[in-house]
């Protein structure tokens, strides 16, 4: 007869010990990382070129010219560590260069290109709804004064055109429904969400974006909205899972109309989580996804940063 509390024991310490040499193996993974991280951020933060740079070198190592002499067994080491669908790895390695190329200067901020907040005029269709969106934003903008436009896309052309800093565009009701003629006009002005409310409409709601023509990430910065034509769903995987790995959380996944692009399917996605997440997010995408674009960071539920 198995004595059960003997061979719980066994396990249990089997189970301990198989965790500690796995701990152990993958502390040995990072330390690596760490020195390939090192070696790929040894650039000139200050230089024009130092995305190009970064990625140059990051593409060389991910993707490395094998002499032809080779073994196969080593050619198939290599292309599984950094196999475009072993996110943990990759995202990881982004992760430290991130923090290598901040600690010299680099700011991924600097990836939004400059921020220009524009003049205190907001442009909106007069409604019901849209008034209340308008003083929810006006609160914390100080000196704020609406600007009435007969149409949504007079108002994205408002914004577009600077005559006014911003524009109020209701985006998606509370089922997760976008209004794609809303972000239609969206992605043809390439406006970007700065802030959003949400405002009741009897037993609903519809959030309501302000948008401008650039981006500023601050520290209380919660969440981002990109969007992407990814080459597979693999990679749209790769994406979410490599979010996670930043302490990202996926709120949004939804596919857009195929008219939205001309090489397939784009995907809008966001992604809640803190500042500095935000931030090793941009530099991951910027390597791994140059093509994505973001669409809107902002604090979310809350407008007290607006400037």
């Amino acid at each position: 007869m198995i004595d059960f509390n003997l061979t719980n024991d066994i396990i249990y310490q089997n189970i301990a010990k198989y965790r500690t040499n796995q701990s152990l193996e993958e502390e040995k993974i990072i330390a690596q990382l760490c020195e390939a991280a090192r070696e790929i951020s040894d650039i000139d933060v200050n230089s024009e070129n130092a995305l190009e740079n970064l990625r140059e070198k990051y593409k060389l190592f991910i993707l490395p010219t094998l002499p032809p002499e080779t073994a196969e067994f080593n050619r198939n080491t290599v292309r599984d560590i950094f196999s475009p669908h072993n996110y943990a790895e990759r995202a990881m390695l982004c992760s430290l260069i991130a923090e290598r190329l901040h600690e010299k200067g680099f700011r991924s901020e600097q990836l939004l290109g400059e921020y220009t907040p524009g003049g205190k005029k907001i442009s909106y269709v007069k409604s019901g709804l849209s008034d209340n969106a308008f003083a929810s934003f006006a609160k914390v903008i100080k000196k704020a004064a609406a600007e009435y436009a007969d149409s949504f896309e007079a108002a994205c052309e408002a914004v577009y055109y600077e005559n006014c800093g911003a524009c109020i565009l209701p985006c998606e009701t509370d089922d997760g429904g976008t209004l794609f003629r809303i972000r239609s006009l969206i992605k043809k002005y390439d406006l970007k969400k700065t802030a959003v409310c949400s405002i009741p409409t009897g037993g609903n709601t519809t959030e309501f974006a302000l948008l401008r023509r650039s981006l500023e990430l601050r520290s209380d910065s919660d969440t981002i909205e990109i969007d992407i034509v990814p080459d597979e769903l693999q990679n749209l995987s790769a994406i979410i899972n490599a979010a996670a790995v930043f302490g990202l959380s996926a709120g949004r996944v939804s596919a857009q109309p195929e008219s939205f692009s001309e090489s397939g399917r784009a995907y809008d996605l966001r992604f809640s989580g803190s500042s500095r997440s935000i931030r090793i997010l941009l530099l991951y995408m910027s390597l791994e996804f140059p093509r994505f674009v973001t669409t809107g960071i902002f604090k979310a539920g809350q407008t007290d940063f607006i400037k």
